[in-house]
């Protein structure tokens, strides 16, 4: 698709089949790549990766380090993940159906915060 679509996706990214249920999830998140730091929102998690809300998503392909406190967390007690950005949105969201900017991104890595970021899936997926 072109840069003027609504949604720019790579071979792997499977919108149908994904291997770990998402839940909402809405947290303040900082976004590190290409020499950019912006703070973003996390808008849905799962065990494989997040959706990021952004109007400035990078490119397919990018790595980035996100780095986010859960609202239970003690002040220092973050989560630091490597993700891979795996499809992007400009606007309208799939199938041309309302939805947010931003971009969907693949978990490569806890960097910090493994346990408390199970603690906080967890959670979550019970409520």
């Amino acid at each position: 698709m072109t840069e003027n679509n609504s949604v720019i996706q790579s071979p792997i990214a499977d919108f149908e089949r994904r291997k770990y249920p998402r839940v909402s999830f809405v947290r303040p998140c900082w976004c590190e790549s290409l020499n950019i730091t912006m703070l973003t929102k996390i808008s849905n998690i799962s065990r494989g990766g997040v959706f990021l809300k952004t109007s400035n998503p990078f490119p397919i392909g990018n790595h980035a380090i996100l780095t986010f406190r859960p609202v239970e967390a003690k002040e220092g007690n973050e989560i630091t993940m490597e993700v891979e950005v795996v499809w992007y949105s400009r606007g309208p969201g799939l199938l041309h159906k309302p939805g947010p900017s931003g971009m969907g991104t693949r978990l490569l890595k806890i960097i910090k915060g493994e346990n408390l970021f199970e603690d906080c899936f967890n959670r979550i997926i019970r409520l």
